[in-house]
C-alpha cells in the first residue's frame, strides 16, 4: 500500500472514512433494534393464537385465550425497548410486570409496566429489591397464568438475588474480582448462578404451575440460552464444581468473600440444591426462543457496505479472548485483502464477538477501544485504512463511548499530541488516547445489545 501522502489528503480521507465505518456500523445496530426485532419475530393472530420465531427458524404457538393473566417480567440493556415492542401487541389483554434497565437507558415513559432502574454491571441493592418484587409477582401463579420473560445483556447483574447466607456485598465483590480478572462471561454466569435464588433456571421455579415463554437477545457468542442474563429461565449444565474451578482457575478461591467459598462447598458436597439440570420437570410449560443475535447485525452491516461501494465479508461472530490480541489479529487479517483491492475496490471485514480485557492499569477505557488501539499500529503508514470496533449497547466499559476507531496515522498523530499507545495499552488508557484524537465513536445508549462489532475498511 502506498504511504501517508499530504496531511490534507489524510485528514479528508481519515473523516470520510470514519463517516463510511460508523454508518455501516450504526446498520447493524439499528437491525437488532428491539422494534425491529419483535415486529419480525412475534406475531398475534386475531383470534388470539401468539407465534414467536427463533433466529434458528424454530416456533412457539401459544393460546392466549388459555390464560387468564399476563404477566411482563423484562430485564437488560434492551428490557425497556422489548417491552415497548411488546405491549401494544398485547392491547385488549390484562397485563401487568415490570422492566429492570440500567443507569442512563432510556426508560420509555409511557409503558404499562413498572420501569425500575438498578447499577450495572456491579449489582445494587435496587437491583436486588427489584428481583425480590419481581419474584413476588410469580410466587403465587396458576395454571392459567403467562409469565412472557424478554431478557437481554445485562441482566444478571441487574437482578441479584443473593442465596441464604450470602449478602449483596459479597456478590459484587465476586462479580469485581471475576470482571477485572478478565474472567469471560460464561465463566462469570456459571459462579453467579450458584451464588443467586433466580439464576440458572430458578426463576422458573419460582413461577411454577404457569407457563413461561422466554424471548431473549443474545449477547454471548454461540447464543446459549443458559449463558444468557445467567439463564433464570432454562436448564442450567454448570455445577457448583464448575463454579470452584473458575475461581481457582482465575486464583480468586481465596480471595472471594467467605460466605461465597462456604456456599460453594456445601454445594460440592451435595449440602445445597444445585440448579434445575435439563432433565428436569419444571421447564415442561418453559419456552426460550433467541429472537436477536450479533449474526443478524452483521448481515445488516454486509448490505450497508454493499450499498456504500465496499465488498464484505464476515470473518467471523465469535471473536473472544483478549482484546489485545484480537485487534492485532482483526487488522492482520483485514490487510491481506490490501493487493486486491486496486483490482477489486474498496474491501469492508467486518468481525463480531465479545473480548475481555485484563485491568492491569489505572487508565480509562473499555474492551472496544483497547481493541482498536492494539490494532492502531498494524496499520500504521497505511493510506486510506480504517478499524473501527464498537459496542451495539453503545457503552464501553466505564465510559461515554460505544468504542473507537483507527487509521493509518492514529500512531503518528498519538505522538504529537504527547500519547505513547504502547503505554496507554499497557495502563488500560485507551479512552484518553482516543479522545485526544476525536476519534471515540460516541452514539449514547441504544437499548440492544448484541456484543460489539468490528468495521475495517481498505481503499
Amino acid at each position: 500500500r502506498p504511504r501517508s501522502g499530504s496531511k490534507q489528503s489524510m485528514m479528508r480521507d481519515r473523516h470520510t472514512l470514519k463517516k463510511l465505518a460508523t454508518r455501516i456500523f450504526l446498520a447493524g445496530v439499528e437491525a437488532v433494534d428491539p422494534t425491529n426485532l419483535l415486529e419480525r419475530t412475534v406475531k398475534i393472530s386475531p383470534d388470539g393464537e401468539l407465534s414467536a420465531a427463533g433466529v434458528s427458524g424454530e416456533i412457539v404457538r401459544i393460546d392466549l385465550n388459555r390464560f387468564k393473566r399476563i404477566t411482563i417480567l423484562s430485564a437488560g440493556k434492551a428490557g425497556a425497548t422489548m417491552c415497548a415492542a411488546l405491549e401494544p401487541k398485547l392491547s385488549g389483554r390484562p397485563f401487568d410486570g415490570v422492566v429492570v434497565i440500567p443507569d442512563g437507558q432510556y426508560a420509555h415513559p409511557n409503558l404499562r409496566c413498572q420501569v425500575v432502574q438498578a447499577s450495572h454491571p456491579i449489582p445494587d441493592a435496587r437491583g436486588q429489591l427489584a428481583a425480590r418484587g419481581l419474584v413476588a409477582r410469580i410466587n403465587n401463579l396458576k395454571e392459567d397464568d403467562l409469565v412472557i420473560c424478554l431478557l437481554s445483556g445485562g441482566a444478571s447483574a441487574l437482578l441479584p438475588y443473593p442465596a441464604s447466607g450470602i449478602s449483596l456485598a459479597d456478590t459484587m465483590e465476586v462479580t469485581r474480582l471475576l470482571w477485572t480478572a478478565g474472567a469471560s462471561i460464561l465463566e462469570m454466569n456459571t459462579v453467579r448462578k450458584h451464588l443467586s435464588q433466580i439464576k440458572g433456571g430458578q426463576l422458573v421455579r419460582w413461577a411454577q404451575p404457569a407457563t413461561v415463554l422466554s424471548l431473549v437477545i443474545s449477547d454471548v457468542v454461540g447464543d446459549a440460552p443458559g449463558t444468557i442474563a445467567s439463564g433464570p429461565t432454562v436448564a442450567d449444565p454448570t455445577s457448583f464444581q464448575k463454579a470452584l474451578n473458575v475461581l481457582k482457575r482465575y486464583h480468586l478461591w481465596k480471595g472471594v468473600p467467605s460466605s461465597v467459598r462456604e456456599r460453594i462447598r456445601a454445594g460440592c458436597a451435595g449440602w445445597a440444591d444445585e440448579t434445575p439440570d435439563p432433565g428436569d420437570s419444571i421447564f415442561e410449560r418453559a419456552h426460550t426462543l433467541i429472537v436477536g443475535n450479533n449474526r443478524i447485525s452483521l448481515n445488516a452491516c454486509v448490505d450497508k457496505a454493499t450499498e456504500l461501494g465496499f465488498q464484505p465479508t464476515i470473518y467471523s461472530s465469535a471473536i473472544q479472548g483478549s482484546s489485545r490480541k484480537a485487534g492485532q489479529l482483526l487488522a492482520d487479517v483485514a490487510l491481506r485483502f490490501c493487493d486486491r483491492v486496486k483490482a477489486e475496490g474498496p474491501f469492508c471485514l467486518l468481525a463480531g464477538g465479545e473480548t475481555t480485557v485484563r485491568v492491569t492499569g489505572a487508565g480509562v477505557g473499555g474492551r472496544n477501544q483497547e481493541l482498536a488501539l492494539a490494532a492502531a499500529p498494524r496499520l500504521a503508514g497505511l493510506e486510506g485504512v480504517a478499524f473501527l470496533s464498537a459496542g451495539t449497547d453503545g457503552i464501553d466499559g466505564p465510559t461515554t463511548a460505544a468504542g473507537a476507531i483507527a487509521f493509518g496515522d492514529t500512531i503518528q498523530r498519538g505522538q504529537e499530541a504527547g500519547l505513547d499507545s504502547k503505554r496507554s495499552l499497557e495502563n488500560n488508557d485507551s479512552h484518553t488516547f482516543f479522545k485526544a484524537l476525536d476519534d471515540l465513536i460516541v452514539i449514547g445508549p441504544t437499548g440492544t445489545n448484541v456484543m460489539d462489532i468490528q468495521v475495517a475498511l481498505i481503499t
